[in-house]
């Protein structure tokens, strides 16, 4: 006879063992994850609230640019959606929310690489479970920007501890996310996700792990065409591993194919596709009036067309092009761009004395020359502040400076942040930034 005493399901072993379930696994994993990376959550939550929020105000305080989308509102939501989402999507953000929900469909839209419109497309797909529409993509474009974001700020700093100290890597992400062009990181864009493939197979190789640091640098290659630069940056890495010897290549550098087909397929299908492939580059030319030039003589002349003389008149004024789309705030141009080559100076001496790798310095060259030797018309560093986001390893020598000088300390950070308020604010209500 049955004994009624027994419980009718035995317990799985887990449980009748007093182990956790696998809820509870889970979130412990989660938990101690975050525990490791606090300095990076804390940085990364902390300025995302920031970005989140100086919309609102901005809205209140600045008149909607007259070139803005003009939303129709249809519920008490809207207004506030419009300020914390959509309107983080201005812009050649228009352009990965076209190609996301129509495909490559003229020679004048594949400037802008598949990789991230392509993911927008995914998500959106899944967000409105199977029937997306622009504010899925928008939403999709804002999330994959901000989870990207994350993931550099996590491997930004473990990247950096490999060589400094936690407090300068700390220091040297906070001064990334002051950075008066760093919002870029959240809105509809593909800086956050190139950074984040970037630092990843920086972080990656450091770990003596070429399949991976390949496969998301040719991720990153698929992205923007600075992924070369990573590449490029990697290659040099690989050489101060084996010090620089022949006789300890190994297959590894075999692993630098991936970037080269994930490239090679990305100019067939432009050759298939568009009869031409080097279309992207032929695009950027024709529609976005990029042309080719000595990067000294870039520099130059946009110092030199800060300044007009009236006619008949003996004094030089400043051009005041702040609402002018072809040539927005070329102060702010000029004035990164020269930070920006001290900052490479600087790297370059530490290089020669061991003190920063020469993949950093690589990428920071790289990353400065490549927009200095394609000048736009009008104003030749146009976009220059967002172009010098993805030198990362830049900041990690503004953080040197700011720690052995206080002043510089507070001053970088006192002009930054207010400069980031006033771009977050004007990028937002649909103004000209980068």
């Amino acid at each position: 006879m049955k004994d009624l005493t027994e419980p009718a399901v035995q317990p799985d072993n887990a449980a009748s063992q007093g182990l956790p379930g696998p809820t509870t696994r889970i979130a412990a994993g989660i938990r101690n994850y975050v525990t490791a990376n606090r300095e990076a959550f804390r940085i990364w939550l902390s300025w995302r609230l920031v970005i989140f929020i100086l919309p609102v105000f901005a809205a209140a305080f600045i008149p909607l640019a007259a070139t803005a989308n003009k939303a129709v509102f249809n519920n008490p939501w809207d207004p506030w959606l419009n300020r914390l989402i959509w309107n983080w999507s201005q812009s050649d953000s228009e352009w990965y929310l076209r190609i996301a929900a129509q495909g490559y469909i003229n020679d004048q839209t594949v400037a802008f690489y598949p990789l991230y419109p392509l993911l927008m497309r995914w998500t959106g797909f899944v967000l409105w479970l199977g029937q997306p529409g622009t504010e899925a993509y928008r939403l999709a474009g804002v999330l994959i920007a901000s989870l990207a974001a994350l993931v550099f700020c996590i491997y930004f700093i473990r990247l950096m501890l490999l060589d400094y100290s936690l407090e300068l890597s700390r220091l040297g992400l906070l001064y990334f996310a002051a950075f008066p062009t760093a919002f870029y990181l959240f809105a509809v864009y593909t800086e956050s996700l190139f950074l984040a493939l970037s630092v990843t197979a920086f972080y990656a190789a450091r770990q003596n792990r070429w399949l991976a640091a390949m496969a998301l640098a040719a991720l990153a290659v698929l992205t923007r065409q600075q992924g070369l630069l990573v590449v490029l940056a990697l290659l040099f890495e690989y050489g101060q591993q084996i010090d620089w010897k022949w006789k300890k290549l190994n297959r590894q550098l075999l692993l630098f194919g991936f970037p080269a087909l994930a490239l090679g397929g990305w100019l067939a299908w432009n050759w298939l596709t568009f009869g031409n492939p080097l279309a992207p580059v032929a695009a950027t030319q024709k529609y976005w009036e990029r042309y080719l030039a000595w990067p000294w003589w870039s520099y130059l002349l946009e110092w030199a067309g800060l300044f007009y003389r009236e006619p008949g008149s003996t004094t030089w004024q400043p051009i005041n092009q702040f609402e002018n789309p072809a040539g927005a705030m070329p102060l702010l141009n000029a004035a990164t761009t020269t930070l920006f080559i001290v900052l490479a100076c600087i790297g370059y001496r530490a290089m020669r004395r061991d003190r920063f790798r020469a993949a950093y310095f690589v990428l920071i060259t790289g990353c400065l020359l490549q927009p200095l030797i394609s000048p736009v018309v009008g104003d030749p560093l146009e976009s220059m502040p967002r172009y010098l986001l993805l030198s990362f390893p830049s900041f990690i020598l503004l953080a040197r400076l700011g720690q052995r000088w206080p002043l510089f300390n507070y001053t970088y950070l006192g002009l930054s942040l207010a400069l980031l308020g006033l771009l977050v604010a004007r990028f937002t209500l649909g103004y000209w930034v980068a």
